[in-house]
């Protein structure tokens, strides 16, 4: 009972509930009828409607969607066939086959979240048309109208977006200004979570993205928390095969140069951190490679060319200015450096100056106010840099400098390079060790320390036959010398250090040149050759200028001197003559550097202990003559000790040789490197054979050398600017040949002068003193010397006798003697001038005499008359004599006394045949003592013959002078009939007398 009554109770009240629930379920069904109905029927074409027309309108091109699926069971939606074509309706925009997502909306919580979002063969076509816009540029100013409503919305909704992938994407872009189509296909992407919400913050987004561009792959990895504060970021990025040139025209700055080829590939990777109370952070590091990188001018010549270059980063931070690479390797690179004519260089042309750096240019040209102007802005922080290891491999440089005259070409390969510790921190210097060939024969290493922050070079340097000829071009602008051959080594110690006053340089070792060959360019004619040029214990410094040696040698030495048929000797040509006007001092409106003035009067300091000449010639040709003449100095030898420019320093010179087998030695103290040149040097040069001279003596003297030896013996003392010289030349058995017919000899008696010069052995000797100051720019040595030979040879020409009486005595009036009027007898002056004559004739023996015999007309006449008066007195005198002697007396050598004089004279007057004075009975008047003189004068004639004869006789009376004492032959005495019987006037000596000629 109790069963019926409780279940009717349960069916009274189950049935009301009942019928509410049918009518629930009955609501429900059809509530979830409409929804699957308006979900999977109706909702897509309605939303495909609204789509197409509203994305038209926005983005004012027509846009096609091919379907829509909406599943409301499972909150997903996918839009297949979408194509966005470009304004106009030709062509794609964008399109993709499938995006497909799965939906999520809290409205409550203001949350979007999306679950497997994915987009399948996503397009875009991107156009750059020739004025620099894109076909989707309109689309970007729309952009600008919505950022605000749109950063509203990012401010209110947070999502949460899972398992986002693309896949398949593609892309085209049409670069019109460059005419360049860039492709990108393949692209895929995977997030696997992107949201905002706070309790995802924290998670790490990983994408993974790779595509193809351009057919180059590229893979890139990242982990990010892009909606902390911090937005920490990590991504891996890996390029593969890059091809470079594609990219190029994007570089935002105008190059002036092209790659037509290069290939990049990476594996880095790349960290973000931002902070609120410091800078933020970009971490870059892993491994960049690029290869087969070739690096053109803008004329199309290979600048560059890298096969590899692949680089290990460390750490790269640009926000923090800190590189740090753990390895750079080079592999064979290949440089083409070009100086061309205007002094640029190819490689520092190929990326031009920005504007900023012009702009730093001129204000540092600007002077003191932009120095104020940069030190109120306060110096920035430098970039630091290190370079754990650098190896360069195989490395190669041909540089040519074409602004030379003549252009150099310089080549260095197998070039290799390692550095460690390489860095851009002050005062932390790394290592490196350097080595290449240079011109395919030299080699060069270097190994030390390596600073750059300040400049900081400490190497050992080995440098071993280095070609000289590829440096040639730098000096054969001023000196026409062509290098045949040469090559020069140095080992020792460099160091260049970087300072506020300029860059010191000091190097410590050795250094040679060996083999050292050139010509002359004009003649191709050999000019100066060596074995060997070497510096022992070389110490030199720049900035100052310091230079020390142990010592200097040079072996097997040769040098050529030529005078050339235009009487310049070749030296003059060596050095080329500047015909660019000199510039005059710039004005600039402000004081000078003291700093550079005192630089410019610092002496450089010089110190050689020893200089060593070992095996030297010197050639000499001269072609000015004919035939030409050509001799040599040989085998010099000797040594420098003691070089110094030390003030008060002397050095020891003893050198040696031989002229043509003539030995020459040089002996003193000289200071050649001091302000205040010192010289005390003696030369001694013997028994050089003159016969080789003939081309000389013929073409100035006039005649050939048949024999001779020449010798001198100089000393030269400069002190205080001023020359004191003592020239000694000795001439031994000097013969002149034949005479030859030249228009450039000399007028002047040289055979006489030579004659007069000689001593009785056949030698010449004379003492040739010069003194003067080397600041007259008149002096010379050489020319003062010549020009007293010219005078010795004027004075044997015009005053041989003065000359002759220089030597000993007797000066001029040695070339006559002169005679009472009307004799012939020698006085006793006249007999100390034969003397001092005959001495003279003695001792130049070659030396030969003219005697001529003069008279005056008139007085001589009257005088001869009075001596044949007196001659006629002695003839009565010696009749007498006769008687009583049997000697034989000269009746010039009778002696009257003067109380028989008178006796001897009416004697003589009685012989004469004249009509004498008779008295009244005709008988001879005794008359006195002078009318018998004037009656016999009176009566006498004296003719031209006999004045001829007295002249005769005087001419006779000298030559038996000067032959008596036997050591005057007579064949040296040449009495002379002269056409006049009056000499040539000179007012100063008597015409009666005997004039000498020399010859």
């Amino acid at each position: 009972m109790w069963q019926f009554l409780i279940s009717d109770a349960m069916y009274s009240y189950w049935g009301e509930d009942m019928k509410r629930f049918k009518k629930v379920v009955f609501w429900f069904f059809a509530a979830l009828v409409l929804f699957t109905i308006s979900g999977f029927f109706i909702a897509p074409p309605v939303m495909k409607s609204i789509l197409i027309k509203k994305l038209s309108a926005t983005l004012g091109r027509p846009v096609t969607i091919g379907k829509i699926n909406i599943n409301p069971y499972a909150l997903s939606v996918r839009i297949q066939g979408v194509n966005i074509k470009e304004r106009g309706g030709q062509g794609t925009l964008f399109s993709v086959s499938e995006i497909k997502a799965g939906v999520g909306l809290s409205i409550i919580r203001g949350i979007i979240t999306l679950h497997d979002l994915s987009v399948k063969d996503p397009y875009v076509n991107i156009v750059r048309n020739d004025d620099k816009t894109y076909n989707f540029s309109d689309l970007l100013e729309l952009k600008k109208k919505h950022d605000v409503e749109k950063g509203k919305i990012r401010e209110t909704l947070g999502f949460s977006l899972r398992g986002i992938s693309i896949k398949n994407g593609s892309a085209d872009f049409w670069d019109g200004p460059v005419k360049k189509k860039h492709t990108l296909r393949e692209l895929d992407l995977s997030v696997p979570l992107l949201s905002n919400l706070q309790k995802n913050i924290n998670k790490h987004v990983e994408p993974v993205l790779s595509l193809k561009l351009n057919d180059d792959p590229y893979v890139i990895r990242g982990r990010t928390k892009p909606f902390i504060d911090s937005r920490e970021t990590n991504f891996d990025i890996d390029f593969e095969n890059v091809d470079i040139p594609h990219y190029l025209a994007y570089i935002p700055l105008k190059i002036n140069f092209s790659v037509p080829s290069g290939v990049l590939d990476t594996k880095l990777q790349l960290s973000f951190r931002q902070y609120k109370d410091r800078a933020p952070s970009l971490d870059l590091r892993g491994d960049l490679t690029l290869s087969r990188l070739v690096v053109n001018d803008d004329r199309g010549q290979t600048v560059i060319n890298l096969p590899a270059l692949r680089v290990t980063s460390r750490t790269i931070e640009p926000f923090a200015k800190k590189i740090e690479l753990s390895r750079v390797s080079i592999e064979s690179p290949e440089l083409t450096v070009v100086r061309g004519k205007n002094g640029d260089v190819n490689i520092l042309k190929l990326i031009p100056e920005t504007n900023e750096a012009t702009k730093n240019k001129k204000n540092a040209a600007g002077g003191h106010a932009k120095k104020e102007e940069a030190g109120t802005r306060g110096e920035q922080e430098p970039f630091q840099c290190v370079i754990d290891v650098l190896e360069l491999k195989e490395g190669k440089i041909m540089f040519s400098d074409i602004s030379l005259k003549d252009p150099a070409k310089i080549r260095l390969e197998k070039l290799e390079l390692k550095g460690e510790k390489i860095s851009l921190a002050k005062d932390s210097p790394g290592s490196f060790e350097a080595s290449t060939i240079i011109n395919k024969k030299g080699t060069a290493k270097l190994a030390g320390k390596l600073g750059i922050n300040p400049l900081l070079v400490n190497a050992k340097v080995d440098l071993k036959g280095i070609d000289i000829r590829p440096f040639e071009p730098y000096f054969t602008d001023k000196f026409q010398i062509s290098v045949v051959s040469g090559a020069a080594q140095t080992n020792g110690d460099l160091t260049l250090k970087g300072e506020k006053e300029g860059t010191k340089i000091h190097y410590k070792g050795t250094a040679s040149i060996t083999n050292m060959a050139s010509v002359d360019k004009e003649t191709a004619e050999s000019l100066l050759k060596f074995k060997s040029l070497h510096v022992r214990h070389l110490d030199l410094s720049l900035n100052p200028a310091v230079i020390t040696a142990s010592g200097v040698s040079l072996t097997d030495f040769y040098a050529n001197i030529a005078v050339r048929a235009d009487k310049t000797i070749n030296l003059q040509h060596i050095m080329v003559k500047n015909t660019t006007p000199a510039k005059g001092p710039e004005t600039t409106g402000r004081s000078p550097d003291k700093k550079v003035s005192s630089a410019k009067d610092e002496e450089t300091r010089i110190k050689i202990d020893a200089v060593t000449l070992q095996g030297g010639m010197i050639r000499f040709r001269d072609d000015s003559v004919r035939p030409a003449f050509a001799t040599k100095l040989d085998h010099i030898g000797g040594h420098i000790s003691g070089l110094s420019s030390k003030a008060n320093s002397t050095a020891d010179v003893q050198l040696r040789g031989t002229l043509d087998n003539a030995p020459l030695e040089i002996t003193g103290k000289i200071n050649p490197l001091s302000k205040d040149l010192y010289v005390d040097i003696k030369a001694s040069f013997k028994d050089m054979d003159l016969t080789p001279t003939t081309p000389y003596s013929g073409k100035y003297a006039g005649y050939t050398v048949d024999k001779g030896k020449f010798s001198f013996d100089v000393q030269y003392v400069i002190e205080n600017r001023k020359l004191d010289s003592k020239n000694t030349i000795f001439i031994d058995q000097l013969t002149f040949g034949e005479q030859v017919e030249s228009p450039d000899a000399t007028k002047l008696p040289v055979r006489l002068a030579v004659a007069l010069l000689k001593d009785r052995k056949g030698q010449i000797k004379l003492d040739l003193p010069v003194t003067g100051s080397l600041d007259d720019p008149q002096f010379s040595i050489g020319q003062i010397i010549l020009k007293i030979i010219v005078n010795l040879l004027t004075k044997a020409a015009t005053a041989p006798f003065a000359l002759l009486g220089a030597m000993f005595g007797g000066g001029d009036e040695l070339g006559y003697i002169e005679f009472d009027y009307g004799r012939a007898v020698i006085t006793d002056a006249s007999a100390k001038k034969l003397d001092i004559l005959n001495k003279a004739l003695t001792e130049k023996p070659s030396l030969k005499v003219d005697i001529e015999g003069y008279v005056d007309k008139e007085r001589d006449r009257e005088g001869l008359k009075q001596y044949l008066l007196q001659k006629k007195v002695r003839v009565q005198r010696l009749k007498d004599l006769m008687k009583t002697s049997k000697e034989s007396i000269d009746v010039d050598d009778v002696q009257i006394e003067p109380k028989e004089y008178e006796k001897y004279l009416r004697l003589a007057y009685k012989a004469e045949k004249f009509a004498k004075p008779r008295n009244i009975v005709g008988f001879q008047k005794n008359i006195p003592v002078a009318e018998m003189e004037k009656l016999m004068i009176t009566n006498m004639k004296v003719t031209e013959d006999d004045l001829h004869a007295l002249a005769r006789r005087r001419a006779s009376k000298v030559t038996d002078r000067l032959t008596r004492s036997g050591q005057i032959e007579a064949g040296r005495l040449f009495i002379v009939d002269t056409k006049s019987l009056t000499p040539p006037k000179n007012e100063k000596v008597k015409e009666s007398r005997v004039e000498f000629k020399l010859k």
